[in-house]
């Protein structure tokens, strides 16, 4: 019962399970390959974080391999850098149009506290 409330707690204040980012994102081209995603370092940390990614066409799951966009692009609110192929997946739009809003929710596993049902009660 416990970690069930744990649970509930880190989805009910944003830390998984909910959009943390909404925002633009672009693209950086193809030349830092399929993999690539950068994400802002002030709100997510370091690259290597898995997040969900979801625009109008579709939802994908990656690891953020980078930092970024440029601090005077977050201001705008530019929230992530994709490469080309996710750009076109997730937006639905060719890369050619450059900017497509987006959210971006972070998933984490969550070392949930042993159960109290373990042991019979008296």
């Amino acid at each position: 019962m416990t970690g069930l409330i744990l649970a509930l707690a880190l989805i009910a204040n944003g830390a998984i399970g909910t959009p943390l980012l909404g925002g633009t994102a672009s693209h950086v081209g193809t030349q830092y390959g399929p993999d690539y995603l950068a994400l802002p370092e002030h709100e997510w940390g370091q690259p290597g974080l898995l997040v969900r990614i979801c625009g109008a066409a579709a939802c994908i799951v990656r690891r953020s391999t980078d930092a970024g966009p440029d601090l005077a692009m977050q201001r705008l609110g530019r929230i992530a850098d994709l490469n080309a192929w996710d750009f076109e997946l997730v937006s639905g739009l060719p890369a050619s149009a450059g900017l497509a809003e987006v959210t971006v929710e972070y998933l984490a596993d969550i070392p949930l506290p042993a159960t109290d049902t373990a042991e019979p009660q008296p």
